[in-house]
C-alpha cells in the first residue's frame, strides 16, 4: 500500500483584534492649496468632541493639502472641510477610506457652501470659515490571522495511485470566509487559484511523492487579513 509522507511547517501568527481602525483622508487637486483645512469631530458642523485635526488641531494650523493615515476608533464621525478665505475649495477634493473603500468624499464634490461672509483673508477661525461637513462611519478593522494549526486527514484509496487529502485550520473570529492558493511549485496556483472556502477546510487530490504548496488567507467584509506563511506538504 502506498503512502503519503506529509511534512509540514508550521507558522504560528497571532489573531489581534484592535480597539482602533486606520483611515486614510487625501485631499487633492484644485488651486490655493494653503487655504484648506481639515478636522474630525464627533458632531456635524465641527461640534462635539475634535477628534483628530491638521496640524495642532486649532482651525488652520499646519493647513494645506494631505494624504495622511489617522487611527481612530470605529463609530460615526463628521468630515469638517474649512477654507481660510470663506470662499470654497477652487476645485479641491477629498476622500476618506477605510481599507480599500471610500467611506466619505463630500458627494464627490468640492467643498463650498456657496456663501463668502468672511470680510478677511486672515484665518479667524470661525464658523463662516466651514465649507462642508460630511459624516462618515469608521469600521471594525478586519481581523488578522489565528494561529494556523493545520491538520491533514488521508481521505483515499493508496492503490489507486492518488489519494485525496483534507487540510483544516482554525476558524478566525470576524471572517466571513477564507482564499486558499495552492499549487505544485512555491507561490504557484495551478491547484487553487484563491478558491473561496466558506468553511475552514479544503481537500486536495495527491500523488505520493509530490511537493504542494498552500497559503489560506482569512476576509470578512472589511476585507482580507493577513493569510497564512506558505505552508508546504510531500
Amino acid at each position: 500500500m502506498k503512502k503519503i509522507t506529509l511534512i509540514f511547517f508550521l507558522f504560528a501568527f497571532c489573531f489581534t483584534s484592535y480597539a482602533q481602525s486606520t483611515i486614510n483622508i487625501t485631499t487633492s487637486g484644485g488651486s490655493y492649496p494653503s487655504e484648506k483645512w481639515v478636522s474630525i469631530t464627533t458632531e456635524i458642523d465641527g461640534g462635539g468632541t475634535q477628534i483628530w485635526g491638521q496640524g495642532d488641531g486649532t482651525q488652520c494650523n499646519g493647513s494645506g493639502l494631505i494624504n495622511t493615515n489617522i487611527d481612530i476608533a470605529p463609530g460615526t464621525y463628521y468630515v469638517n472641510c474649512y477654507d481660510q478665505y470663506d470662499d470654497g475649495w477652487d476645485g479641491t477634493l477629498i476622500s476618506v477610506s477605510a481599507y480599500g473603500s471610500v467611506i466619505g468624499d463630500n458627494g464627490g464634490v468640492s467643498p463650498d457652501d456657496v456663501t463668502d461672509a468672511d470680510g478677511s483673508y486672515l484665518c479667524e477661525g470661525t464658523p463662516e470659515e466651514l465649507e462642508a461637513s460630511f459624516e462618515i462611519i469608521v469600521p471594525e478593522a478586519p481581523s488578522s490571522a489565528p494561529d494556523c494549526a493545520t491538520n491533514f486527514v488521508n481521505n483515499g484509496d493508496p492503490s489507486c495511485g492518488n489519494e485525496d487529502f483534507t487540510v483544516s485550520w482554525d476558524a478566525v473570529t470576524g471572517a466571513t470566509g477564507y482564499l486558499i492558493t495552492a499549487g505544485t511549485t512555491s507561490g504557484g496556483n495551478d491547484l487553487a487559484d484563491a478558491v473561496d472556502q466558506s468553511g475552514s477546510s479544503y481537500t486536495f487530490t495527491a500523488v505520493p511523492g509530490q511537493s504542494y504548496y498552500y497559503t489560506v488567507t482569512p476576509y470578512n467584509g472589511n476585507g482580507n487579513a493577513e493569510g497564512c506563511e506558505e505552508q508546504s506538504v510531500t
